[in-house]
């Protein structure tokens, strides 16, 4: 809505826009609309129920976190756009821990291995992510597919804010695709 907008002469400015547009908008509009690339303080990242479910198992966090392959995240979500964070923000924010361990390195065999050492091939894990933003929901979707590929069992819903608050407050959920 914001780009159509823009481009309608609608609006004169916009401050953001899908990252799907993000990628091609100069190359297409360069000549009508200055540009600029600005640092992203966010950071999205996966909350983990630890306390029951699955996930309650590190070996099970630690395999979901194996699978989990943020290169491709990066480019398919985020057109390859922005830093990867390696702690809570990125190193465009004041609050960057500079030299912080990254997550464990992408490795489905690991990831594998580390399920059945739990005795969790096939369980099952619920996977949700908010409805308002589709970075969230495009990164579940993929996670949804990694996690599946090295052995587990992955439902992904999509709620509103509202359900995904009371969910995580009464501990209904395994993993969550936020912001």
């Amino acid at each position: 809505v914001r780009l159509t907008a823009l481009r309608t002469g609608e609006v004169d400015l916009i401050d953001n826009m899908a990252y799907a547009d993000a990628a091609e908008f100069p190359k297409k509009y360069g000549n009508q609309f200055q540009t600029w690339d600005v640092p992203s303080l966010g950071t999205s990242f996966i909350t983990f129920n630890t306390e029951k479910g699955p996930f309650a198992d590190k070996r099970l966090r630690q395999a979901a976190a194996h699978a989990t392959d943020h290169d491709a995240i990066k480019q398919a979500v985020f057109y390859a756009r922005g830093d990867s964070a390696t702690g809570f923000f990125g190193p465009a924010s004041p609050w960057y821990a500079k030299g912080s361990r990254p997550w464990p390195e992408y490795d489905p065999e690991k990831a594998k291995f580390l399920i059945k050492q739990a005795k969790a091939e096939g369980a099952e894990v619920i996977l949700m992510a908010n409805d308002s933003f589709p970075y969230m929901q495009q990164t579940g979707e993929l996670l949804q597919a990694m996690w599946t590929e090295v052995g587990l069992k992955v439902k992904f819903d999509i709620y509103s804010q509202a359900v995904l608050l009371q969910k995580a407050r009464e501990g209904d959920f395994h993993a969550n695709s936020e912001a």
